[in-house]
């Protein structure tokens, strides 16, 4: 059984971040909040060749596009399902999609990237970067899609199982294009008031791991000029897998988030098209959903058609929701946050051989918090949780792939976490974490944040882990999902460390 961790594993108080932004505003004028938004592409190039042997791979000979002379085959490793898939094209743009915000003087940046994840000891390069250029950000906060048919940002699916899928040389390209974009939304922040509804759709989520926990909602968040309301970005919030090209996919693609962007922005000419992802584990998915034309023919399976008549479909009831329900949430334009670093146990044994191997890029720390050799046992791993009010909105920042038990409550307060604990979980009698939407504010309007600041894989609650025999559901092996979470006492530590940025947060509030 996993040992939980010694004492101190915790970082200690004088890690942790505090903004306070004063909140007063007269109701006869605008908020003092800006905004503004805007798009950095980073789609990767893609070099084509002949295949003469058929052997799947460039060999010397074979005709190649070499784009950037340097006489061989630069793949580019898709990330997401197996290794070995490489990129043969490009079919839509690989972008990230900016979002800056503004009150007296302060900041705060949330980037979503069509990126299967981005680690922390990236973030804080990119962070790194920022202020090296000058760049005067409060708070930065990078979310990542989790697109399974983009470039291997982690390292996980290179060409085998022992060799990496990430090309430092793109990564660095990218951040200094981040920066650049950084640097020009800064330069156009403008006065905005939000709008803010929930829709649902209706059987578009799968969830294909016990218990099923499926939410469907549509969080839509208008961000919108004072003077004559017209749009200047519009956020979608939805949980769900960016994988409905599935495994055998060559063309570089953002999934149906791309797909609901466009639709966003054929709607609302002018106006930044954004999607946030949610809490996708579990695992939420698209894989086995049957999605219908507009005519109710079922669409072929793992299709492009089917990718962005799903992202249509959610962007539809973004904008419904919010022509027919939408409703201000400015308040009064407050902008805050608290955030806290943490220290976790790294104790899966797969994880950490991939970063000894060099597969996984990630500093290894001793159990005070200082850098140390990977080693297979009493290593750990720094992440960072945040919650942020903007206006009436809490945003909750989960640095991995959030189970929705951890994060949900029903209509009438319920969990849904499994109950009584099944018998072949593997820490029999550990409660359940309160789920994160039960801790923010019940009159928000209450947002997860997926894969944001980090990716850990999956954020497993600890009263439903099930890495050891006997298995949960009388199953004769575990569910997927162990295999990818750092440790099972992952969830415990993270919200400790939520429960502490919000009660920081209700301390200060006016």
């Amino acid at each position: 059984m996993p040992v939980p961790p010694p004492a101190g594993a915790r970082l200690p108080a004088s890690l942790c971040l505090l903004v306070l932004l004063p909140l007063g505003c007269d109701p006869g004028q605008a908020p003092g909040l800006r905004a503004a938004a805007g798009i950095v592409d980073l789609t990767p190039a893609v070099e084509s060749f002949s295949d003469l042997d058929q052997d799947g791979r460039w060999q010397p000979g074979e005709p190649l596009e070499d784009l950037d002379g340097d006489g061989q085959w630069d793949p580019v490793w898709i990330a997401g399902f197996s290794s070995g898939r490489y990129a043969t094209g490009i079919h839509d743009p690989i972008e990230a999609r900016l979002l800056v915000l503004e009150r007296d003087g302060r900041s705060l940046a949330v980037v979503s990237v069509d990126w299967v994840g981005f680690l922390r000891d990236d973030l804080e390069l990119l962070r790194a970067d920022a202020r090296a250029a000058g760049l005067e950000l409060g708070y930065l906060v990078v979310s990542s899609t989790h697109d399974h048919e983009g470039p291997d940002t982690i390292g996980l699916w290179g060409p085998d199982v022992a060799h990496t899928g990430r090309d430092e040389h793109y990564l660095a390209r990218a951040r200094a294009e981040l920066v650049a974009g950084l640097s020009a939304a800064l330069a156009r922040l403008e006065p905005v008031r939000l709008r803010a509804a929930v829709g649902h759709t209706d059987g578009l989520v799968h969830d294909s791991r016990q218990p099923q926990a499926l939410d469907e909602r549509v969080t839509a968040i208008a961000f919108e000029r004072p003077d004559d309301g017209s749009p200047l970005a519009t956020v979608v919030h939805w949980a769900n897998h960016p994988e409905a090209l599935d495994g055998d996919n060559t063309l570089l693609t953002a999934d149906f988030p791309g797909a609901l962007r466009r639709r966003l922005e054929a709607d609302q000419p002018g106006a930044i098209g954004l999607y946030w992802q949610g809490a996708l584990g579990g695992l939420l998915n698209p894989l086995h959903v049957t999605v219908l034309d507009p005519s109710g023919a079922p669409l072929p399976d793992e299709s492009f058609e089917k990718a962005e008549r799903l992202g249509g479909l959610v962007a539809e009831e973004a904008l419904r929701a919010l022509a027919e329900d939408g409703e201000d949430a400015t308040l009064d334009g407050r902008l805050r946050w608290q955030a806290r670093e943490v220290l976790l146990p790294f104790d899966n044994l797969e994880m950490t051989a991939a970063v000894m191997m060099g597969l996984l890029p990630r500093q290894a720390y001793d159990e005070r918090g200082r850098e140390a050799e990977p080693a297979l046992y009493g290593r750990f791993v720094r992440t960072e949780v945040a919650v942020i009010e903007l206006g009436a909105l809490q945003i909750a920042t989960a640095p991995g792939e959030m189970y929705p038990e951890s994060a949900l409550v029903g209509p009438a307060g319920e969990t849904f976490y499994q109950q009584p604990q099944d018998p072949g979980a593997d820490f029999q009698g550990a409660p359940c974490e309160a789920p994160l939407e039960s801790r923010l504010r019940p009159d928000a309007v209450r947002v997860v944040l997926g894969l944001a600041n980090d990716e850990l894989g999956y954020l497993v609650p600890r009263c439903q882990f099930d890495r050891e025999a006997p298995y949960a559901y009388g199953r004769d092996e575990p569910q997927y999902g162990e295999g990818f979470a750092v440790s099972p006492e992952t969830t415990p530590l993270l919200f400790e460390a939520y429960q502490e940025c919000l009660d920081a947060l209700a301390s200060s509030a006016p």
